[in-house]
């Protein structure tokens, strides 16, 4: 878990955040393309003169000019002659056989060389207030759309450890938050990077990313149809907690929602996702306390009754198995009034669910006692023919009708 201990008034929230939010209204988010909150960098200075003496991109020196400017001394190149055509997911115009990963790769190796050549504070801010201004302005590719290829995520990586080397942490903050401007959720490396970052960097420069990204952004990644979109809430739920006033905000939304995330056709994704595989115990022992309460109404819902068989079974192979959790499922069931388990024994998502319960029961040989109780009761509800002989497996015959 990184390090929390550092302190915490180096990071200001952005003014725009906001902890605890509305569920949307229904199947909104389903259609609904990402949308980027955006985040002005405080005290950012937009005049590109303030950087370079012409317009066009920081981070390289124009060519023909003296090599005099504090920025284009840190080792920066000379721009080549497509430099400021801008972002582009196709070939670029007017250069042959150039494809959009070849190009990405180009100018994160330029970034990169930049990089390795500053030695000072000064010019790593430099290097960072170009990269900013370039995406502000459109001159060149966003950020986050560079550190789409491996190079690209290389090159960002080496400039955040180049910032903490020179102790620049303002700069480092202003650089997270031009990534979080540009954030794009259906790529692949966004997960990555930041678990890349909570790993190796003190949770008080990470913080930024759930104010400003995980919160402002909550529905649209809970719900998101991108895998990479949930699996990067998903980084941000494991590595934070209660120990942190973003974290608190951040697991306690999520919670609350959990219900209305389960019965949504992307989000009970996710929840199944974080049983499976996440690492926060206590975020999912909480969500489980939600689903037990909301039991009879997920176990008969079309995507919710896979929320109920993931807090149970979150799989049947070792270490992922757990027969104290099937235990508790078995029992929380059990307590079910007859006419409410009449009401699942109806219901073809409830019936998969108390099914695949029972026969956990019998292939893994646990819980064989609470299996039996609630299999007695199934019997009785079902009206099946009881007969001698296990009851798991009369019962698992008259819910496969």
């Amino acid at each position: 878990m990184p390090n929390a201990t550092g302190s915490q008034n180096q990071y200001q929230p952005h003014p725009d955040s906001a902890a605890v939010f509305p569920a949307p209204e229904a199947a909104v988010y389903a259609q609904q393309p990402s949308s980027s909150t955006v985040f002005n960098a405080p005290g950012h200075n937009s005049n590109p003169h303030a950087f370079v003496n012409q317009p066009g991109a920081p981070l390289y020196a124009q060519a023909g000019t003296a090599n005099n400017n504090p920025y284009t001394s840190a080792g920066m190149v000379v721009a080549p002659a497509y430099a400021n055509q801008g972002a582009s997911r196709a070939p670029v115009a007017g250069v042959p056989n150039r494809s959009r990963p070849a190009l990405l790769n180009s100018r994160a190796n330029e970034l990169l060389r930049a990089v390795q050549r500053a030695r000072t504070p000064d010019f790593v801010e430099g290097i960072i207030n170009g990269v900013i201004w370039d995406q502000d302005n459109g001159v060149r590719v966003p950020l986050m759309e560079l550190a789409e290829t491996r190079d690209g995520e290389t090159a960002l990586v080496e400039l955040v450890r180049a910032t903490l080397r020179h102790r620049a942490s303002g700069a480092l903050q202003r650089l997270f938050r031009c990534l979080i401007d540009g954030w794009i959720m259906e790529q692949r490396t966004g997960p990555e990077m930041l678990q890349h970052f909570f790993t190796t960097l003190d949770y008080v420069h990470c913080s930024i990313f759930i104010d400003e990204l995980a919160i402002p952004r909550f529905w649209e990644m809970v719900m998101s149809r991108s895998l990479h979109a949930r699996m990067s809430m998903m980084v941000c739920l494991d590595n934070t907690g209660y120990y942190t006033d973003q974290g608190t905000d951040l697991h306690v939304t999520f919670v609350y929602h959990s219900v209305a995330i389960a019965r949504n056709i992307y989000g009970f994704l996710l929840l199944r996702t974080i049983f499976e595989t996440g690492r926060n115990n206590h975020l999912k022992e909480r969500i489980r306390q939600r689903v037990m309460a909301n039991l009879m109404e997920l176990s008969m819902h079309q995507y919710g009754n896979n929320v109920v068989l993931a807090c149970f079974i979150p799989s049947n192979r070792p270490p992922l198995f757990s027969a104290i959790l099937l235990q508790c499922g078995l029992q929380a069931f059990s307590r079910l009034h007859g006419v409410q388990l009449a009401q699942l024994v109806q219901n073809n998502n409830a019936r998969h669910v108390l099914h695949r319960l029972l026969q956990t029961s019998m292939t893994q040989n646990a819980a064989a006692a609470e299996a039996m109780r609630l299999a007695e009761q199934i019997l009785g509800v079902g009206q099946g023919w009881w007969t001698r002989g296990d009851p798991r497996a009369q019962a698992i015959a008259i819910l496969r009708r």
